[in-house]
């Protein structure tokens, strides 16, 4: 009865295999943060970088399209300068186009270390979110742990009862048949 109450009590339904799942679901949320901390320590030295220096800036089609642009047009501006002067609208043209390239190269470059940078911060929060869930996960198995200490406690209690009330009933049959024989052959 006591087993009995408190699998009800505790509403204790588990098996080893879901003590088994648990611990599986367990050692994948683990097997998981590891996984993002590896990229979060990646991540982390992207962020760090100059965004000039990051392989993901420095592997753009369009930033080195840009890039070349702009070594194109400072060729150009130069022999501008030196052919047509400072003051020559054809130079002036040019370093404005210059300029407007810059700036489109140093904006794209900023857009992707934007996105190194949020990759990052989202890294971090998953990684959080992942070590909240391990906690969770953790106390979990170690509450089915617990159920189940104390299940095992209570059916042992349950089979040692069963082993005494048998040797009671075998001692009490036993008892039984030897007060019903008649000893008659008694020798004095």
């Amino acid at each position: 009865q006591a087993l009995s109450a408190y699998r009800q009590k505790a509403g204790i339904v588990v098996s080893e295999e879901t003590l088994d799942f648990e611990t599986t679901r367990l050692n994948e949320l683990s097997s998981q943060l590891a996984l993002v901390q590896t990229q979060n320590a990646e991540s982390r030295g992207k962020s760090r970088a100059a965004g000039g220096a990051l392989a993901e800036v420095l592997q753009n089609p369009l930033i080195n399209s840009l890039k070349a642009d702009v070594a194109r047009l400072e060729s150009k501006l130069q022999e501008s300068n030196v052919n047509l002067g400072r003051n020559h609208p054809q130079t002036q043209r040019a370093e404005s186009e210059l300029a407007a390239l810059k700036a489109r190269l140093d904006s794209e470059t900023r857009k992707i270390s934007a996105s190194v940078d949020t990759a990052y911060r989202i890294g971090q929060q998953k990684e959080r979110e992942l070590a909240a869930a391990i906690e969770a996960q953790k106390q979990r198995v170690l509450g089915l742990n617990r159920q189940r200490d104390e299940v095992s406690i209570l059916t042992r209690d349950v089979e040692s009862a069963q082993r005494a009330f048998e040797g009671v009933s075998q001692r009490s049959a036993q008892t039984r048949l030897e007060s019903l024989s008649i000893q008659t052959n008694v020798v004095t």
